[in-house]
């Protein structure tokens, strides 16, 4: 605009100028208009306060995004019209084009939607919140009349006398609670830090108020576990080519300290040394599906196993602190693949924090499942999915009994196999996690099928005709 923004500040008029007699507006007097509102509204005179006001503060970033959505509807509403109105046929003809160009909607009638779809959200999101947690408590309730009843001291979480059903919905509570505790906290500690700690930790959000998987805006209809199996087929794809680089380029910062060259050195070995087992696992041709982890295992015997006359775990072995950083954080993108992968600007010890947190809680799991005797037979549906889902057992298109078998598989290769000897079962789950992975990628069901077919495609149509197959069955539910 031919203006500058000081000398509309020094306006006492805050009115919109009124369109000319000829009707037609131009753009650069809608803009003028524009900023000579949104001056009015930054620019306070001295006699009225000498500093803005936190609630002035907090409403001014909503009337600057009011504005802006105003200023769009304007432009595309009174970009140009002609002196004289034309015929109704040709009216009509461009508010058709004018809809049809636009998505069919209004952008004031879009942005009260928008604004519409998310309090409902908040709302239905808030009572379903407590609606779990009464039910959480029902359960808690059970616990304690159980431990009472076997003369247990107190109910601890792995505490029987519930379903696995109930274990997993409480365990589920359980996260969410803490999740809207470190919002709240957030929200009156640092709330200008909220943003970024939702932008850089995607499954800081509890489960009721998350966006469901093909309602954002997505042109392809993908189910929640649809989405998880291809999030997590792109989290090992990138945990290899890391690997790979990570082994032969050292890192940018290693050559600004002069005397760490011998241990980049080692750590570029160990990674290598990584890279040529996983190598060996993906090479052998019985090292697929559940069985195939326990291969892993063996292989990694010397790494988890240590003799019980030796020297215990050191803390640096069990929180992983020796796994490479591109197996850790591909571990971390695999396990969040619902969520999103953790943001590249976080730490390495803060992205392996969440893998040991994530290890712990399926070790609880564990141990619920064998103290208490589950029979894997009354676990099914959605449960038996999401019992798999945290160790990254199976994907899409798996029976319940190929779940189950993996299940029951994991449970025996996690129980330590060489008695008399000191056991790092963190690393083994991580292992087995990093396996599970890995095979759900490989598999012709998974729903990342470009990198797949790149490789498979040419010895067969198999793989080409599981997709058009599942690419039919779309079709049928629709």
């Amino acid at each position: 605009p031919p203006f500058k923004l000081k000398e509309l500040r020094t306006t006492e008029d805050c009115s919109v100028v009124s369109p000319s007699p000829s009707g037609s507006r131009t753009e650069s007097s809608l803009y003028s208009d524009i900023l000579r509102m949104m001056a009015t509204l930054t620019a306070q005179p001295p006699r009225m306060c000498s500093a803005p006001s936190s609630a002035s503060r907090l409403l001014m970033p909503l009337l600057l995004l009011l504005v802006l959505a105003c200023s769009q509807c304007l432009a595309s509403a009174i970009s140009v019209k002609p002196a004289m109105p034309p015929p109704l046929a040709s009216a009509t003809a461009a508010a058709a084009d004018s809809a049809a160009s636009s998505g069919g909607q209004n952008p004031v009638v879009a942005l009260a939607g928008f604004l519409k779809g998310q309090l409902v959200r908040m709302k239905d999101g808030t009572v379903e919140c407590y609606t779990n947690h009464k039910r959480c408590n029902d359960i808690r309730s059970k616990q304690t009349a159980f431990a009472l009843t076997n003369g247990q001291p107190r109910r601890t979480a792995t505490t029987g006398g519930i379903t696995y059903e109930d274990y997993d919905f409480l365990q589920r509570g359980k996260d969410d609670r803490g999740k809207v505790g470190s919002l709240v906290i957030m929200s009156f500690f640092a709330p200008n830090f909220l943003p970024y700690m939702l932008m850089f930790n995607p499954g800081a959000m509890p489960s009721p108020f998350r966006v469901p998987p093909g309602t954002a805006g997505s042109a392809v209809e993908e189910t929640k576990w649809e989405k998880i199996s291809r999030q997590r087929t792109h989290a090992v794809l990138s945990s290899l080519l890391d690997m790979e680089k990570s082994a032969r380029v050292a890192p940018s910062l290693s050559k600004m300290n002069p005397f760490g060259a011998s241990k980049t050195k080692r750590t570029m070995e160990r990674i290598d040394n990584m890279g040529h087992i996983g190598a060996t696992l993906l090479t052998t041709a019985d090292a697929v599906g559940p069985t195939g982890g326990a291969g892993l295992l063996h292989m990694l015997s010397s790494e988890i196993y240590k003799t019980g006359t030796g020297e215990p775990w050191t803390k640096k072995e069990t929180q992983l602190i020796t796994v490479p950083k591109p197996i850790i954080r591909g571990l971390a993108g695999a396990i969040s693949a619902e969520s999103g992968p953790p943001s590249s600007f976080l730490p390495n010890f803060m992205v392996r924090g969440q893998v040991i947190n994530h290890i712990q809680k399926v070790a609880e799991a564990d141990e619920f499942l064998v103290k208490n005797r589950i029979d894997m037979g009354t676990i099914a549906g959605e449960s038996l999915m999401q019992a798999c889902d945290i160790r990254l057992i199976g994907g899409p298109g798996r029976s319940d009994d190929e779940l189950r078998k993996g299940l029951k598989q994991w449970l025996d290769d996690v129980t330590p196999a060489e008695s008399g000897k000191l056991y790092n079962s963190n690393l083994a789950r991580a292992a087995l996690l990093g396996y599970n992975a890995v095979d759900g990628a490989r598999d012709t069901r998974s729903m990342s099928y470009l990198p797949r077919l790149m490789f498979q495609g040419q010895y067969g149509g198999q793989v080409i005709f599981r997709y058009e197959e599942a690419k039919s069955e779309k079709r049928r539910r629709k």
